[in-house]
């Protein structure tokens, strides 16, 4: 979307979001049914980012200044996590991937930090028109003649 000279996000970053989260959650999935320890705490991370990730698309759909930070958070804990299960699991197309997408999306939440700006409020156009003032005290109006007055100069008498 542009505004005032400047990209914002918008909508297709808010699209991008659903889109690149989906991709990481379904790869941890992935990735999880390979763990043969830990897959309880796994479990426990990818609900409590789960979570994390519905209060940030939240804060991303009402424009909020918080909702892309948490969206980098939720991103970089994302990566954290892929790392996490390269050293338990060793080297996958599905790690790799992950680790790729998660990167891609901390570059796209920071460049959103700094392209984000506040929603404008609406304000109503101020009025320039003034109309003038009607007088309704006056009991009746007169209605002006459409006749035209003579113009005849009455001619003075001589005596």
């Amino acid at each position: 979307m542009h505004r005032g000279g400047r990209f914002t996000m918008g909508l297709a970053g808010f699209i991008t979001t659903i889109i690149l989260l989906a991709i990481q959650f379904w790869g941890a999935l992935r990735l999880s049914a390979n763990l043969v320890a830990y897959k309880e705490l796994e479990t426990l991370i990818l609900i409590i980012g789960l979570l994390v990730s519905i209060a940030a698309l939240i804060g991303l759909a009402l424009n909020t200044r918080w909702g892309w930070p948490l969206t980098l958070i939720v991103f970089s804990a994302s990566l954290a996590n892929f790392v996490w299960l390269f050293w338990m699991l060793g080297v996958s197309i599905t790690v790799a991937g992950g680790m790729i997408v998660a990167a891609f999306s901390m570059l796209i939440a920071f460049i959103a930090i700094d392209l984000w700006e506040p929603p404008q409020k609406w304000e109503p156009e101020p009025v320039t028109e003034v109309s003038e003032p009607v007088d309704t005290t006056a009991k009746s109006t007169k209605k002006k003649s459409t006749r035209k007055k003579s113009t005849r100069k009455k001619r003075k008498k001589r005596t």
